[in-house]
């Protein structure tokens, strides 16, 4: 995406879902410099590598969160002034891990399968003409993958502390 960066076409922004005091920032300045959205991609995602078992409930709640509540808050904050629009598009960056859960992945995992589901009602649901879809891209390099590999780094080391 940074390939796009200054291509008058597109507007790239990076916001911090959790808060929503920036999903309306990001909405009102798209607006403003825009005056429409045409889309939205929703590459929205952390992860948390332990056996789902003993991850803490709070950290399954974080990861749920950000991964399928803040992708639905920011949808619910275009669909209002994509309405009246044409060739509008709602895109929520899945996982093949929806499909075939790796390991030590319980909480990411769930939550892109929830985030599918959500995608998959909204399609149905047909939100006023918008298309909404699914993108699941494979392995790539990315923060969340490289941070996600250094973390199965340590699974021996925390098998043996925790005695799995």
């Amino acid at each position: 995406m940074r390939s796009l960066e200054g291509d008058q076409r597109f507007f790239l922004l990076e916001l911090d879902v959790l808060f929503d005091e920036c999903i309306r920032k990001a909405v009102e300045g798209t607006l403003a410099g825009f005056g429409r959205i045409d889309i939205l991609v929703n590459n929205v995602g952390i992860h948390n590598v332990a056996p789902l078992a003993v991850v803490p409930m709070s950290t399954v709640e974080h990861v749920m969160s950000t991964n399928v509540y803040d992708p639905l808050k920011l949808i619910k904050a275009v669909v209002p002034h994509m309405i009246s629009k044409r060739k509008r598009k709602i895109e929520n960056v899945g996982s093949v891990a929806a499909f075939a859960p790796d390991p030590w992945a319980g909480a990411y995992t769930t939550s892109k399968d929830a985030l599918h589901a959500l995608t998959d009602t909204l399609r149905l649901d047909k939100p006023f003409g918008i298309r909404v879809i699914t993108m699941v891209p494979g392995a790539i390099r990315s923060n969340i993958g490289n941070s996600s590999l250094s973390s199965y780094d340590r699974m021996p080391e925390w098998k043996s502390t925790n005695h799995l």
